[in-house]
């Protein structure tokens, strides 16, 4: 019985073990994700401002109606 409880010991051990470092993995995956996404976004909104700059430059410079 003190054989098996330490191989069943051991084994849990084992798994948490290998669930934290899988836990931390994710963590800084997702940390990076979030980086990048939050960068696409900046870049986005960028490409928006941009685009309606244009419309805008655009507007000034259409030619008046006969």
């Amino acid at each position: 019985a003190t054989l098996v409880y330490e191989q069943a010991n051991g084994i849990l051990a084992d798994a948490t073990a290998k669930v934290d470092v899988a836990a931390g993995q994710i963590s800084t995956m997702a940390a990076q994700v979030s980086g990048h996404l939050a960068s696409l976004q900046g870049l986005v909104s960028d490409s928006k401002a941009v685009l309606q700059d244009a419309v805008s430059s655009l507007y000034a410079l259409r030619p008046e109606e006969e």
